[in-house]
């Protein structure tokens, strides 16, 4: 972050400790389900799989941008305010993030309330479903869609709907879309494209 300041003409110091005013020090290492974690830059290792409980996992990280958000910090006397403008993830990760149903349920879809139909896979055919909210998301009014406890994002002033992106690894760069062509031009009639129309992807 220093280096992206320090990139656009800010007079910050290289070194973060130059900031806080302390040496390096030992990091704890927190023990938690299924592993353990190391708040450096979130570093999680476990022979167990993946971490048994998101909030225990993802607490210690809310805490630092939760301080910077709400209070920026102080350099040479100017103040510098921060924003999160973006939370990136693939899909299995962002469903465990979130705390809500994987992204291959009936109720996955992220941007509408939704229940998909399977024809072949699950589909979301109907385009006239409302839209997930951050106030939606936030009071878990589509109850299919959550999973038992909250996502540790509630705790960060962010909408969450529009911060947590979607997974153009997934969506685009996996086949997906190749597959979604596949399947409008030949595949049932329900969800087949009409012939005149056709044209436009051959």
């Amino acid at each position: 972050m220093l280096n992206i300041l320090r990139n656009t003409g800010q007079e910050v110091p290289k070194d973060i400790r130059t900031i806080l005013h302390e040496q390096k020090s030992v990091r704890p290492i927190l023990e938690i389900k299924n592993g353990f974690y190391l708040n450096l830059v979130g570093i999680f290792h476990s022979f167990n799989g993946k971490p048994g409980d998101i909030n225990e996992y993802f607490g210690p990280f809310i805490n630092n941008p939760n301080y910077i958000l709400a209070y920026g910090i102080q350099i040479n006397n100017k103040q510098i305010n921060f924003e999160v403008a973006h939370i990136v993830a693939d899909a299995p990760a962002k469903a465990f993030l979130l705390n809500v149903k994987n992204h291959n349920g009936y109720f996955a879809y992220t941007s509408y309330e939704i229940k998909g139909e399977y024809l072949d896979r699950i589909c979301f055919l109907d385009v006239s479903s409302p839209l997930r909210t951050n106030n939606s998301f936030r009071l878990k009014s589509n109850a299919e869609y959550h999973k038992d406890g909250f996502s540790p994002l509630i705790d960060l002033p962010i909408d969450i709907t529009k911060c947590v992106v979607l997974d153009y690894m997934h969506c685009l760069c996996q086949g997906v879309m190749k597959r979604l062509l596949d399947f409008w031009i030949k595949g049932k009639k329900p969800i087949r494209m009409l012939e005149e129309k056709k044209i436009l992807f051959l």
